[in-house]
């Protein structure tokens, strides 16, 4: 097998990996995911504030629970940042070209946000949201920009390297 063979089985692994990760996620009922994220909280409460194991337990309680509202979200739009990112780059390894992933990449992971809104309806005490689809969809077009971005970054650097191309500036015409 070819080291680019490798390469894009190892990546496609990755990218399906991510996917069954978000999918396991939400398939948690709804007192193992609340555990999750409060386990979350309490170690960033641990972590921001010096005094927080000083703290009697309800207070230590009622600050875990003012943050996993925002731990919860924060966690969907990392997640699909990151598939934002994994999934395009996969994608690319397999040829599809730069004009169809800027439009395919995010919209098949907007797609699958919402395939993972449906499944959590069948989950006990889990419920599907749309608002949680356009929190998703932050992360998304977040994880989406660094692609543009980082795909802008690698043709300025091989228009560097091409021969000729010293002293030229971009766009500039013939003239």
């Amino acid at each position: 097998m070819t080291g680019g063979k490798i390469q894009r089985l190892l990546m496609t692994g990755v990218t399906i990996f991510w996917m069954l990760l978000i999918f396991g996620m939400s398939g948690a009922d709804g007192e193992t995911s609340s555990g999750m994220s409060g386990a979350v909280c309490e170690w960033i409460a641990d972590t921001v504030m010096e005094d927080f194991e000083d703290y009697s337990p309800v207070r230590q309680q009622e600050i875990i629970s003012s943050m996993q509202f925002y731990v919860r979200k924060a966690a969907h739009m990392t997640e699909y940042a990151i598939l934002a990112v994994l999934l395009p780059v996969t994608l690319a390894m397999y040829g599809v070209n730069e004009r169809t992933l800027a439009w395919a990449g995010p919209l098949l992971c907007v797609l699958y946000a919402c395939t993972d809104e449906f499944h959590q309806t069948f989950v006990p005490a889990r419920s599907g949201s749309p608002a949680d689809v356009l929190i998703d969809s932050a992360g998304i077009l977040a994880g989406s920009l660094v692609c543009l971005a980082a795909r802008r970054i690698r043709k300025r650097g091989r228009q560097e390297k091409t021969p000729g191309s010293a002293g030229k500036i971009s766009g500039s015409g013939s003239g």
